[in-house]
């Protein structure tokens, strides 16, 4: 194959880390907790509950994405428990983002018990993005 043909160019994960306040959770509601840039392409991502919350029963929480239309709020994860202090990786596929605004993170709770006013959790997004290098690779190696 053609050297011509191959991009040397390779670059690092983006992280976009975001911390969430379970005040600012609405039961049942899709609420917009980050944005992800025109053309990236999500490799990874976690949830991590810092601080434990006061609300009754037990608390889940959907993550997905939005483009402003089309909502898909279970892409990354499912009941996802963030009543207590822990940490859950994405189980996910390389999922690309559309061109244009690009997309926007979305959490839709489950709050059993009523609306917790203090705790919070954080989300973590890993993505690259389409034509963007950070370093060359060599083109011949020993």
């Amino acid at each position: 194959m053609p050297d011509t043909l191959k991009n040397h160019g390779r670059q690092w994960t983006l992280w976009a880390y975001q911390e969430v306040s379970y005040a600012d959770l609405v039961e049942a509601t899709a609420v917009e907790i980050m944005d992800l840039p025109p053309n990236a392409m999500v490799v990874d991502g976690f949830v991590e509950v810092s601080e434990a919350n006061n609300q009754g029963t037990s608390a889940v929480c959907d993550l997905g994405v939005t483009d402003g239309t089309t909502p898909a709020p279970t892409q990354f994860t499912t009941d996802t428990d963030i009543a207590t202090v822990a940490a859950a990786k994405f189980a996910l596929a390389n999922v690309a983002v559309p061109t244009g605004d690009g997309l926007k993170v979305i959490a839709t709770a489950t709050l059993v018990g009523g609306a917790a006013t203090a705790g919070t959790f954080f989300v973590g997004v890993g993505y690259i993005m389409r034509n963007r290098a950070n370093e060359n690779q060599p083109t011949t190696f020993a």
